[in-house]
């Protein structure tokens, strides 16, 4: 069974001149016969809609996008047979995931959660929450790429 980590973060702007400015990181490593490794670094200033703006944003809808938007890269969709793995270090996603916390925002909660249960139709997946600055590699990475995103 292919394994396919996804570790995803996101950063927002300390910038007074530009506070909405925030990016995010997506790193994934899948491990199988031949090992593929992935990176995107996104800025934004508003995430298409799903934060709309003006709203406060909180680092929980952030990280959410940012696992939302590694669902729907080609080759995740793609993917069938494997062992997904999502790695955050965003208690609030996490919780807000997994209905221990309440999130303002339910429609990225809800496409966040469709986009799971549709890959899981073909795949195992996990979203585990980790400690971010642990010196965890691909975590690092994530966050590395999140935060250039953002300058």
């Amino acid at each position: 069974m292919n394994i396919v980590e996804i570790y995803t973060d996101m950063s927002l702007s300390t910038n007074k001149t530009n506070p909405k400015t925030f990016g995010i990181g997506v790193f994934i490593i899948e491990r199988d016969d031949s090992e593929f490794k992935y990176r995107e670094r996104i800025k934004f200033k508003n995430i298409l809609g799903l934060i709309p703006e003006g709203r406060q944003r909180c680092c929980g809808d952030l990280e959410m996008y940012a696992i939302f938007k590694a669902l729907n890269i080609h080759q995740i969709k793609q993917t069938e047979g494997a062992e997904i793995i999502i790695y955050t270090d965003s208690d609030a996603a996490f919780d807000a995931y997994h209905n221990i916390i309440k999130t303002k925002n339910m429609s990225l909660l809800r496409a966040l959660r469709t986009r799971i249960k549709k890959i899981s139709k073909k795949n195992k997946v996990d979203l585990r929450c980790i400690n971010g600055h642990e010196n965890i590699y691909g975590n690092e990475i994530a966050d590395g790429l999140a935060s250039k995103s953002r300058k």
